[in-house]
């Protein structure tokens, strides 16, 4: 079977544009489909440093996809996407630090990454960001909340309707 690499794609879900690959699981009989494309992207993160490829191997190690589960392995391919700019795996780092997963807990590194993210436009970053605020600075998390919402995040709509209703942070 042979992939189509188009490294301008930022997501995993367009990684590999042959028919029906982005939407398997590895428990669906495809398993030997899936390894390839685990091969695949490992070959193209190692040797090529391409980000989707990182991103996409972190992903699979942080859910267990077709690999061992591995938070260590997720943050240092996430890591790898992140650096080279890429603002879904700049949002999934940030997670592995604010969670203490496969990394030690630091929330300054996590808002670092968090905000590289929101720079981009990021959704889930953006409302993270706000969930952070929210105890000690209720105002500048409704603004955030409000950003991630403008751009669809149906968390972010809930958590500024419960700051519009409880009066936190907002008139």
């Amino acid at each position: 079977m042979a992939f189509h690499f188009n490294s301008n794609l930022s997501s995993p879900r367009q990684y590999f544009r042959e028919e029906g690959v982005e939407n398997f699981s590895p428990n669906d009989g495809a398993s030997s489909q899936y390894f390839l494309i685990q091969q695949t992207a490992q070959q193209l993160a190692s040797q090529q440093g391409v980000p989707v490829a990182n991103f996409f191997l972190g992903r699979c190690f942080d859910t267990g996809e077709g690999v061992a589960q591995n938070p260590t392995l997720a943050a240092e391919y996430y890591h790898a996407a992140a650096e080279a700019g890429m603002a879904e795996a700049q949002h999934n780092l940030a997670c592995c630090f604010l969670n203490a997963e496969g990394v030690t807990a630091d929330l300054r590194v996590a808002l670092q990454y968090f905000v590289a993210a929101a720079k981009q436009g990021y959704a889930p970053a953006i409302y993270n960001i706000g969930s952070i605020m929210e105890r000690k600075d209720p105002q500048r998390a409704a603004k955030y909340y409000l950003r991630a919402a403008h751009k669809g995040h149906a968390e972010a709509f809930y958590c500024l309707g419960c700051m519009c209703d409880n009066g936190a942070g907002v008139k």
